[in-house]
């Protein structure tokens, strides 16, 4: 399961692009300025009267969805200052890991329904000794992995 991350604020689209810019944010900053999406998930903060300079501003939270767009979870404060504690989201959050030997991840990647999030992880022993054998297992795996880890452990008792 792969984790994409937005977020959604009222101000407008030139004021995104310029956070965007300003702090190099590489995720989607979706603009909501009618605050349909906001009323619609009930997360509007009432402390302030249309026509204010801050109406519009949402409680501060955070969805979890599933695959499908189904909220799972929601997170929220009622303070602008206050933020959902993230070790209670990571808690709701339980993301499915599996370990594939090479035989059972080529039969099973064909019936996945979606892109999940790979990660490759090997003890490499000696990758310059090592790295044909790796490029080549790669390529039969025919699969674009998020993460790529080598790790190079020896074992003295074995060398």
């Amino acid at each position: 399961m792969g984790i994409n991350i937005a977020t959604m604020t009222y101000d407008s689209i030139d004021t995104l692009k310029i956070v965007e810019e300003n702090q190099g944010i590489e995720f989607p900053l979706l603009h909501d300025e009618g605050i349909t999406y906001v009323n619609a998930l009930g997360i509007l903060n009432e402390d302030y009267d249309p026509g204010s300079r801050a109406y519009g501003v949402p409680h501060p939270g955070i969805f979890l969805l599933d695959p499908n767009g189904v909220i799972q979870a929601k997170f929220a404060e009622e303070g602008y200052r206050a933020r959902p504690d993230f070790d209670d989201i990571f808690e709701n959050f339980k993301p499915e890991f599996e370990y594939y030997g090479i035989d059972k991840f080529c039969k099973s990647k064909s019936t996945w329904k979606q892109k999940s999030f790979g990660l490759f992880h090997t003890n490499i022993c000696s990758l310059q000794a090592n790295i044909d054998k790796l490029e080549d297992l790669l390529a039969d795996l025919q699969y674009d992995f998020n993460v790529i880890a080598l790790t190079e452990t020896w074992n003295p008792e074995k060398s």
